[in-house]
């Protein structure tokens, strides 16, 4: 465990210098439309980006309102835009949807490296720690707290692809299960094996009761309860929709219908004795956290003192909360727009129903506990499930730290 702080992690340098952070190297081929990705193991895969858009699908278009409206309704549909750009959940943000979600079939600049977001911000692990080997940390993350076993890593890369596709399920069933509870809709009508067909004006039903499913029924009337979305979903990323549901309530109609196709996994980290939950209940511990980052990033050897009273308060515990976070790209078939109800003017997205492709960064992370062990390894671990924590920066990455 100490080899492994050490060795993976420091603390990004002031002039913010290009560091490659992750392992996942993106490659935009603009002249074919193929967006090539390397995984964690060095494994090339691609999948295709309308790189020639029509008029109608310009990134100049997108957001603004219908050009057909008459006057009249431009200049409603505009004051309701501007109106909404003034809702605390933007501002939460950073952005300016007017629903939390990003619709372009462009990746994240700071996925690509030489790009000025890549130099500026990487790959938002937390604390401002960059990778010195990021195909190590990912390996070692899986080993030690995912429990993958050495001859998977070693002689095959079916454990990326079936993590990576995992989380494109996830993706899809915590969407469903945020729709649904904001807008009181049947999760199981959104939700449609491993995709989300969602529409606002859709009148909320009641979840079927003449076939089981792993719901309670009577907690999902109509919409998914608190008590299971709040696993799935992390409650900031919770609160944007929440907001944006409150703000345009009976003023916008939201279509969102997508589908994920073969995810891609950016990278894979840990943070040792560190997770939301300890944060809570002691708060002092991010500061303690800070300073260890900051010196591993400068001298190592000062690091030693504090990284020994985490082990100390571990084993005085008896327990800690480790958090592995993992970043994936998922590229989906997605139909999504806004209209302004009074006016019928498109104020975000586009309003098409032939799907386009678009990716869509997808952030997770997954609280492991552990207790010491009299076995061949000094402690043994007790994975939990996978929550998002952000989607597309909507919240600048979330971050643990």
């Amino acid at each position: 465990m100490k080899r492994f702080l050490l060795h993976t992690t420091s603390r990004r340098p002031l002039n913010h210098q290009a560091v490659s952070v992750s392992s996942c190297v993106l490659e935009q081929k603009i002249s074919n439309g193929v967006i090539g990705c390397r995984s964690v193991g060095g494994q090339k895969s691609s999948f295709h980006s309308s790189s020639q858009l029509s008029d109608k699908h310009s990134p100049q278009r997108m957001g603004k309102v219908n050009t057909s409206s008459s006057v009249e309704d431009a200049a409603a549909a505009e004051a309701l835009r501007a109106r909404m750009l003034r809702a605390p959940f933007q501002r939460a943000g950073g952005g300016r949807a007017l629903f939390p979600w990003r619709s372009s079939n462009e990746i994240m600049g700071r996925l690509v490296p030489g790009s000025e977001d890549f130099e500026r911000k990487g790959y938002l692990l937390g604390g401002d720690v960059v990778s010195s080997n990021p195909m190590f940390d990912a390996y070692a993350t899986a080993y030690l707290f995912m429990g993958v076993p050495l001859s998977e890593m070693m002689f095959f890369k079916q454990w990326q692809e079936d993590t990576a596709e995992n989380m494109a399920w996830a993706f899809s069933q915590a969407m469903s299960g945020v729709l649904s509870n904001v807008y009181e809709q049947s999760f199981e009508t959104l939700s449609k094996e491993s995709q989300l067909g969602f529409d606002s004006n859709d009148t909320a039903t009641e979840a079927a009761t003449d076939t089981e499913t792993d719901i309670d029924t009577e907690a999902v009337s109509p919409g998914l309860s608190n008590d299971f979305l709040e696993p799935m979903v992390e409650k900031k990323l919770r609160s944007l929709f929440q907001d944006a549901r409150e703000y345009g309530k009976d003023q916008m109609q939201v279509r969102l219908d997508f589908k994920p196709q073969k995810a891609h996994m950016v990278n894979l980290f840990v943070f040792p004795f560190l997770s939301r939950n300890l944060l809570q209940v002691q708060p002092e511990i991010k500061d303690k956290y800070t300073q260890l980052l900051e010196f591993m990033g400068t001298n190592p050897r000062d690091a030693m003192p504090i990284y020994h009273e985490f082990v100390a308060d571990f084993g005085d515990r008896g327990w800690t909360e480790n958090t592995v976070i993992a970043q994936v790209l998922v590229p989906c078939e997605e139909v999504f727009w806004v209209k302004d109800l009074a006016t019928g003017a498109i104020i975000q997205g586009v309003e098409d129903e032939t799907p386009r492709t678009v990716a869509h960064l997808v952030r997770m992370e997954m609280v492991v506990r552990s207790k010491p062990s009299d076995g061949f390894f000094p402690f043994e671990h007790e994975q939990g499930n996978w929550q998002m924590t952000d989607i597309d920066d909507l919240l600048e990455g979330n971050l643990i730290i």
